[in-house]
């Protein structure tokens, strides 16, 4: 099975003249190595590492786009010099266990062109058959919070992250990692929600251990709203926190996208969203993630919290590189959610995509909006397991 997974990160994430690092899902990079290492719950093996910058290469320098697995480079790396705009490391995979973590490392040499938009992607095999990964982090905090899944994303209110599930199918391990211990006696739980309510699976982090896991079946139908619970005891030392959970299909094959717009919104005017992405975009190239490998696109779902009004609406559709398709929804007048169960996209590999925002008629301003779809890639799932893509866009 293969699950692609849309990461789009903040512009100008990159800079030519010093590393920096990258988590495998949300909107995030640092200079520091501490920033944005998310915990891996399914063994597995990655592979196909795929760049593309947002502008071709020119003079000297060159950009090395490397994985890191617990800290350390490892041989799936993608270089690109003068003249080059796009690359994959076909050759090279990375064998990954539960409980390890993993981010990209970007090294310039020579002071290369300034790139202010980078994609990435690439694909998770699991060793268990019908398995794929969600994962998500939160920025450094030591208090309670809600965290969205599939990119960066965390709020106070629950209802501003809550993504909505575009299929069903049943989560059963929860593993979540916090790149600094909570110290003494203190206690860190992070839970997967389900509309609101705590489901039993859930793991806590204490005192001088970074990481925990959790194991429980949760069973989730199409159109539930999906958070992670952030609790805490005493006083935990500030730190970003990454989670993954598992993933297992009704319907062998599907993946999650998971995109949610706490930032950046507008009621008068287009924006663009990563289908893993935290926040609105006015430049669609922005919000684009590049497709490692081929897939079809379907069951587009989309949620505000605040109905658009009388008359107007929110139109939501599938971009492929900069064409709106025909995979698209609209929450209209006292609706909040809306969906496309009809329609369906096939996404070649090397496609960009994203998703259109486009207001109606000024609707009511909202203070989130989510949006989801599924990646369907037909066929039982291999003897080695199933494969989970993950598409990094740097906006």
């Amino acid at each position: 099975m293969k699950t692609p997974l849309f990461i789009g990160l903040v512009p100008n994430a990159i800079v030519n003249n010093a590393n920096r690092f990258m988590a495998p899902v949300g909107s995030a990079s640092g200079s520091s190595t501490a920033i944005p290492r998310v915990p891996i719950c399914e063994a597995g093996t990655l592979s196909r590492l795929k760049v593309r910058l947002g502008t071709e290469l020119s003079g000297g320098g060159q950009y090395v786009f490397t994985l890191m697995k617990n800290n350390a480079a490892e041989s799936m790396a993608v270089t690109l010099t003068s003249g080059e705009q796009s690359e994959t490391d076909t050759v090279n995979t990375v064998a990954v266990g539960e409980g390890d973590d993993i981010m990209i490392r970007c090294t310039p040499t020579s002071t290369p062109t300034t790139q202010a938009n980078v994609q990435l992607g690439m694909v998770f095999e699991a060793t268990a058959p019908g398995k794929g990964i969600i994962v998500a982090f939160h920025a450094a905090s030591g208090a309670a919070l809600f965290m969205a899944l599939g990119g960066l994303g965390s709020d106070n209110a629950e209802g501003d992250v809550q993504v909505i599930a575009p299929t069903s199918g049943t989560i059963s391990k929860i593993r979540a990692r916090r790149n600094t211990a909570p110290g003494g006696i203190e206690e860190v739980t992070y839970t997967l929600r389900v509309n609101g309510v705590d489901s039993a699976l859930s793991c806590t982090i204490s005192g001088s251990d970074t990481q925990d896991s959790g194991a429980a079946s949760v069973a989730i139908a199409a159109g539930d709203l999906l958070s992670i619970g952030v609790t805490i005891s005493d006083l935990p030392a500030s730190s970003v926190g990454g989670v993954s959970l598992d993933w297992a299909p009704t319907v062998d094959g599907e993946s999650l996208f998971f995109g949610t717009g706490n930032t950046g919104l507008s009621n008068a005017a287009a924006r663009y969203m990563q289908v893993a992405g935290v926040a609105g975009r006015d430049t669609e190239a922005d919000a684009q993630g590049v497709a490692p490998i081929a897939f079809t696109a379907r069951a587009l779902r989309a949620r505000t919290v605040t109905a658009p009004g009388s008359g107007k609406s929110w139109t939501y559709a599938l971009r492929k590189s900069g064409a709106s398709q025909d995979l698209t929804c609209t929450i209209a007048d006292a609706a909040t959610s809306a969906a496309d169960a009809t329609h369906s996209v096939a996404v070649a590999e090397d496609d960009l995509v994203n998703i259109l925002i486009a207001p109606t008629a000024t609707p009511t301003a909202t203070a989130s909006m989510t949006v989801s779809m599924v990646a369907y890639v037909p066929g039982a799932a291999p003897p080695s397991g199933g494969r989970n893509l993950l598409l990094m866009g740097v906006g």
